[in-house]
C-alpha cells in the first residue's frame, strides 16, 4: 500500500532536498522494497510528464495520468496519489491584467495620487518618548527612535541601518523602511519591508502594505499587486483598503479559482547566490516566471514572498483577477499560507 510518508520522501528526493543519513535511508529502501521501487517510477514519470508537455495541454496529461492511478490502486490509496499530485504545488494567487479593447472603461493609474491619498507615515509603536520626560539617548536605538519621533527621517534612517547590523528585528527592519520612504530611498525601502515579509510575523501585513504603496509610487504597478491581493483576501489590518485601490483605482475583479502549471520560474537572488547556512536575508528576495491554465491560457507571475521549492512542472491552484474580457494578460502569485 502508498503510504503518504514515502509520497513526501519522494518529493523530497526529487527536490534534492535529501542529505546524510535521510539520503542513505532512500537509496536503501529503493533497493529492497519492490513497492516504493514502483511508486516511485510512477512519480517521476508524473512529474516528467508534466515537464515534456507543459505547452500541450500539460492539464490534460495530468488528468491522463491520474485515470490510470485510479484503475491501478484502491479507492484509499488513489486519494493519497492525488493528494500527492498538490504536494509539490502550493496554492498560487495569480492576478491577469487583461486590458479591454476601449481604453475609456480603463481607469487612469495615478501612482502618485494613490500614494498620497493612502500614505501615513506609521506611528512608532515601539520606544516613544513622553512629554515631559528625561530623555536617555544614550543608546543607538534611543537615538534612530527619537529621531523617527521627531520627522527627522535621514538621520533616523541612519541609526536604523546600523541597528540592524546587530538587532534584527522586525520593527527595526520596518521603521527603517518607513524612513527610506521618507527620504526618497526607494529601493532600500522595498528591501526593508521585504526583509519583514520574509523573516517575520510580526508587522507582516504593515510590511506588505506599505511596500504595495511604494512600488505604486514609482509606478511599479505590477509588482504591488500580488501584496495587495493578499492584504484583501487574508488581510485585516488593510483589507478594505487594498479592495478599494484594487477595485476602483486599479479597476480589477475577482473571478473564480483555477489549476495551472509552472512553467518558467526565477528566484532572486538565487539560492546559490545566498552565504552558505545563513536563513536570514535582508536583500529583497522576489519570485517570478510563467504559468499555463487549462485552457493553455499562459500568464506571468510576480511575487515578494518567493513560494519556497516551487518548480517547473507543479501544479497549482490560482485565482484569477481580471481588468475586462478580451486579451492576454500578465500575472502575479503569492503564496496563501
Amino acid at each position: 500500500m502508498i503510504m503518504e510518508k514515502d509520497l513526501e520522501l519522494i518529493d523530497a528526493y526529487l527536490r534534492g532536498e535529501l542529505s546524510g543519513a535521510d539520503l542513505a535511508r532512500f537509496d536503501e529502501k529503493l533497493r529492497n522494497d519492490v513497492e516504493f521501487q514502483s511508486t516511485f517510477q510512477e512519480v517521476k514519470l508524473i512529474k516528467t510528464a508534466i515537464r515534456q508537455n507543459l505547452r500541450a495541454n500539460a492539464l490534460q496529461v495530468l488528468k491522463d495520468r491520474e485515470s490510470l492511478i485510479q484503475e491501478e490502486y484502491s479507492t484509499k490509496n488513489r486519494n493519497i496519489m492525488k493528494r500527492y499530485l498538490s504536494i509539490a504545488a502550493s496554492l498560487v494567487l495569480v492576478v491577469s491584467l487583461v486590458y479591454l479593447s476601449s481604453k475609456n472603461d480603463l481607469p487612469e493609474i495615478n501612482g502618485q495620487a494613490i500614494f498620497t491619498e493612502n500614505y501615513r507615515a506609521y506611528t512608532n509603536l515601539e520606544l516613544g518618548t513622553e512629554r515631559g520626560a528625561n530623555l536617555n539617548l544614550d543608546g543607538l536605538k534611543q537615538q534612530a527612535y527619537y529621531a523617527y519621533d521627531l520627522g527627522n527621517f535621514a538621520q533616523a534612517a541612519a541609526d536604523l541601518t546600523e541597528l540592524v547590523k546587530s538587532e534584527k528585528t522586525a520593527a527595526n527592519y520596518f521603521y527603517l523602511g518607513i524612513s527610506n520612504v521618507e527620504i526618497g530611498n526607494s529601493e532600500a525601502a522595498y528591501a526593508n519591508f521585504n526583509t519583514v515579509i520574509n523573516n517575520f510575523s510580526e508587522y507582516k501585513e504593515q510590511a506588505q502594505w506599505y511596500l504595495a504603496l511604494a512600488l505604486i509610487k514609482e509606478d511599479k504597478t505590477d509588482e504591488a499587486i500580488s501584496n495587495l491581493v493578499s492584504l484583501s483576501i487574508k488581510g485585516e489590518s488593510y483589507k478594505e483598503q487594498s479592495l478599494k485601490i484594487l477595485k476602483e483605482k486599479l479597476g480589477l475583479a475577482f473571478l473564480s479559482t483555477d489549476h495551472g502549471v509552472v512553467v518558467e520560474v526565477t528566484l532572486k537572488p538565487a539560492e546559490e547566490d545566498s552565504p552558505n547556512g545563513v536563513d536570514f536575508e535582508d536583500r529583497r528576495q522576489i519570485q517570478f516566471g510563467t504559468l499555463l491554465d487549462a485552457k493553455n491560457n499562459e500568464y506571468n507571475f510576480f511575487n515578494d514572498l518567493p513560494i519556497k521549492g516551487l518548480a517547473s512542472g507543479d501544479l497549482v491552484d490560482m485565482i484569477v483577477v481580471s481588468k475586462g474580457k478580451k486579451g492576454k494578460g500578465r500575472g502575479f502569485a503569492v503564496l496563501l499560507d
